[in-house]
């Protein structure tokens, strides 16, 4: 009898979650936090929290979960300006600043 690869995975994710239940961060903490990430230069991650904080995002994601998706964040975010920048473009350009 064959399980899974989803039914393997799900498995996985709920023994994890048991194991990592999900975080709960005092208030005063939060704001000390991201101010701490934009002075280590990491604004993707701290805009990530920040916006996690407020509108209460990812509530249940366990903490292995979030972090992953925080550093995920940060690493995409860089890799992104790293291609602009090697671009060389001359003048900065958006797809908003289009007229249709």
């Amino acid at each position: 009898m064959a399980t899974s690869v989803e039914q393997l995975t799900t498995a996985s994710l709920k023994l994890a979650n048991k194991y990592n239940p999900p975080i709960k961060l005092k208030k005063m903490n939060q704001h000390n936090t991201v101010e701490k990430m934009r002075r280590m230069r990491l604004s993707a991650m701290a805009s990530l929290y920040h916006r996690t904080l407020t509108e209460h995002l990812y509530q249940d994601y366990s903490l292995d979960e979030f972090l992953s998706l925080l550093v995920d964040t940060e690493w995409e975010s860089r890799q992104i300006e790293s291609l602009l920048h090697r671009a060389g473009f001359r003048q900065a350009a958006a797809a908003s600043n289009i007229d249709y």
